[in-house]
């Protein structure tokens, strides 16, 4: 049906075991402790919790402001501060433009269609409500916008797209709206050349931490959900 299903089962089942803070922040991190363990001070709805774990797997996007309470070393930051990603946010929208119309961004005077960035990928009918739609916007590599900033130039896109095609002019109204930022994080082809994935992929283990997720593997679901089972998880249950 769809991959929220394995999170949610996920989700029931950590819960279950008293094993999941939602809505939750770590506060600090020691990955490599006198004891071998790994000791982590995590703020919660219900106050502040001290997890201490043999091995520590992380999932976020591994950029040095997202790392900045896990302990991070020289050798790691050197690693993840090359690393770069687009602002992308997703939304659905009342009344984006034509009902049961997929708006495509395409700039035809450009090398393979591609439209200048920041902008509008493209508006796509939900299937479930004629009024609704998906839409989809990005921004430069390296550029992340806030998001009343995306909201105002994506709502600036549709009301150009629809003045220009002379459609009636309609009030787009968000929904939804989530911010993936950053995005497809990645380095210059010089960099990937002189080695960069091989000194990142060789910190899987280091300091009792393994890593998987999009930077590791895809920004795909299937691909990191199977790279985390049948390379990750065996690796890390090797060293328990």
């Amino acid at each position: 049906m769809n991959n929220s299903l394995l999170f949610g089962k996920a989700t029931d089942e950590l819960l279950a075991a008293g094993s999941l803070f939602l809505s939750s922040n770590v506060l600090h991190t020691e990955r490599v402790s006198k004891s071998g363990s790994i000791k982590i001070l995590v703020d919660t709805p219900e106050g502040r919790k001290l997890v201490v774990a043999k091995k520590l797997l992380i999932t976020i996007p591994p950029t040095p402001a997202a790392l900045a309470n896990f302990d991070t070393n020289e050798e790691e930051l050197s690693i993840f501060s090359q690393l770069q990603g687009f602002g992308y946010y997703t939304s659905i929208i009342r009344n984006a433009g034509p009902i049961n119309i997929t708006l495509q961004n395409l700039a035809i005077d450009q090398p393979y269609a591609l439209p200048p960035r920041p902008g509008s990928y493209n508006c796509n009918p939900t299937g479930v409500n004629p009024s609704l739609s998906l839409c989809f916007y990005g921004t430069k590599l390296g550029q992340v916008f806030s998001d009343d900033e995306a909201k105002a130039d994506m709502i600036t896109d549709l009301k150009h797209f629809q003045a220009v095609n002379g459609l009636n002019t309609t009030e787009p109204e968000f929904v939804v709206f989530s911010d993936h930022s950053p995005y497809w994080l990645m380095v210059s082809a010089k960099t990937t050349k002189a080695g960069f994935h091989k000194r990142m992929y060789a910190l899987q283990g280091k300091r009792n931490t393994f890593w998987t997720g999009a930077t590791w593997r895809a920004q795909d679901s299937s691909a990191n959900w199977k790279f985390t089972r049948d390379i990750v998880l065996p690796a890390l249950l090797v060293t328990l």
